[in-house]
């Protein structure tokens, strides 16, 4: 089995001015097998489609929102992807606006080796009984796919970031899947909020005009849970402030 390089990012819808450069050098360097975005918004999809790369775009158009998904995943064109997968929770929680909130995947095959590989965006806010919620669904969709034995990677912004919420999570995903960046630490920084009508934005961009701000880890990556037992599993968060969260890598290797 070949190594495997997955980076996520949560885009900010293109606020942060140096996402650009960032999308740029990542494509150019032809490092990752995929790329799990969120967030994701026409600008975003244009910075990718400006860059020359070996990329293929999954951006499912979303008919609840009437326009793409703000989810996607970014895959090498030497990987033939099947089995599109797409959940929306652009409406599942009837007192936010909807937006492109959802989960993104399908089975990506290079010659005899297949995998599962897929893109979360969870609602933010105090609500734990949504995300949980769509964890479920994420859960009900991909796990069905188990018996066919190929490594199932599930990563993505899961806005589960405070300690009661992961256990709750891990409770969830067990035993069938594994939380492999327990490890990591803090991934989304308040201080680089953009503005918008929610309550916690508000109190963000506020608080961060003198300075304040607050860390989560709310950006994770999900295995099923024979896949640690075979190959090598490495993460880590990239420094890079391309937005209010940061990069994170997951590489699988042969052991």
């Amino acid at each position: 089995m070949k190594n495997i390089s997955v980076l996520t990012l949560n885009c900010q819808k293109a606020y942060h001015p140096d996402l650009k450069n960032f999308i740029d050098r990542v494509l150019s360097s032809n490092m990752y097998d995929f790329i799990l975005l969120q967030e994701v918004t026409p600008i975003v999809i244009a910075m990718i489609t400006e860059t020359a790369s070996s990329y293929k775009i999954l951006n499912p158009f979303d008919s609840i929102l009437e326009e793409n998904t703000g989810v996607c995943v970014l895959y090498r064109d030497v990987f033939t992807p099947t089995d599109p997968l797409f959940l929306s929770f652009a409406r599942i929680n009837q007192k936010m606006s909807p937006r492109g909130w959802g989960f993104v995947g399908g089975i990506f095959t290079l010659g005899e080796q297949s995998y599962l590989v897929g893109s979360v965006h969870l609602h933010p806010g105090l609500n734990i009984s949504i995300r949980m919620k769509e964890l479920r669904l994420v859960k009900e969709m991909i796990k069905g796919y188990l018996p066919k034995g190929f490594p199932i990677i599930i990563g993505g912004d899961f806005n589960v970031g405070f300690r009661r919420e992961l256990v709750i999570a891990k409770k969830i995903f067990l035993p069938e899947f594994v939380r492999v960046t327990k490890k990591l630490g803090t991934t989304l920084n308040s201080r680089y909020t953009e503005k918008e009508p929610y309550m916690l934005n508000k109190i963000s961009v506020f608080l961060a005009k003198f300075g304040i701000g607050f860390t989560f880890r709310t950006d994770h990556f999900y295995l099923d849970s024979k896949t640690p037992g075979i190959l090598m599993v490495d993460c880590r968060i990239l420094p890079d402030r391309v937005s209010d969260h940061n990069p994170v890598e997951l590489t699988l290797s042969n052991r």
